[in-house]
């Protein structure tokens, strides 16, 4: 008796664990990087060329720098929306309505609609139209040992036009970075400081003069964003491109004719 109530519990037993298979788990959710780049299409040979980053810095020491960024081959064919400057976080459009914006990342490229700048990250419209928000948290942080010319504030083949070391550079800064090298493998031959919230984004030591007005330029934009001062009129992109169309005029009116 006691022998066939063991094969009846073992038999009871063994149907439940193989007949009620286990609840299977959710797939992983995709972060924005790989939702993009499924919509992508490989480049042959992992693509060429020059290669920039652009992002914020995690770390940073007097020979590398750390930035969680988008590496960015280029986006072709886009645009501001509003080409005032205040557009850092705004729509990039297309310049050629008959073409699509091009994005490019390494080893693959996507063509899209627009794409829209938000404190939280980078938002890109495809061509079917979905939308993939980017979060600025999703990007990878990578290390850019920097190349020895640029550690003497000297000319590289790659980046003749040297403005900030990284000597200079703070946690938190966002800054653009000029990279050389074999894919996986760059190193950093130039950097310049876009933003420093909170802050103010330091003038050139290597190059002071040439690069003031852009400097100047950056710190306007920022306080822009943070406080809400105006942009000085020299650094509006919109009232300088209507001056070169001849729409708008600095010179005075004339004074009014005396009846």
């Amino acid at each position: 008796m006691i022998r066939t109530l063991t094969v009846v519990v073992l038999i009871a037993g063994a149907t439940l664990a193989g007949g009620r298979p286990a609840p299977a788990d959710d797939p992983p959710k995709l972060d924005g990087v790989a939702r993009l780049r499924a919509f992508g299409r490989p480049i042959p040979g992992g693509g060429s060329g020059g290669l920039v980053a652009y992002g914020t810095v995690t770390a940073a020491d007097d020979r590398s720098v750390t930035i969680r960024s988008w590496f960015e081959l280029g986006i072709d064919n886009a645009k501001e929306e509003d080409e005032s400057g205040t557009g850092r976080f705004g729509l990039r459009v297309r310049n050629d309505p008959t073409k699509p914006i091009v994005l490019s990342d390494r080893g693959w490229t996507l063509d899209c609609h627009a794409v829209r700048y938000t404190p939280e990250g980078m938002v890109v419209t495809v061509l079917s139209g979905q939308e993939v928000l980017v979060k600025n948290a999703d990007l990878p942080a990578r290390r850019f040992p920097a190349a020895p010319e640029l550690l003497r504030g000297d000319p590289h083949p790659a980046n003749r036009r040297q403005c900030h070391l990284p000597r200079e550079v703070k946690v938190g800064d966002e800054v653009y970075l000029v990279l050389d090298g074999p894919r996986g493998k760059e190193e950093c031959v130039g950097v310049t400081i876009h933003r420093r919230p909170g802050g103010r984004v330091p003038h050139s030591t290597v190059a002071p003069e040439r690069f003031r007005p852009i400097i100047d330029r950056y710190n306007a934009y920022q306080d822009h964003e943070e406080y809400g001062t105006p942009i000085p009129d020299r650094f509006r992109r919109d009232l300088a491109s209507l001056r070169r169309e001849g729409i708008l005029r600095d010179e005075a009116p004339p004074p009014p004719k005396r009846p």
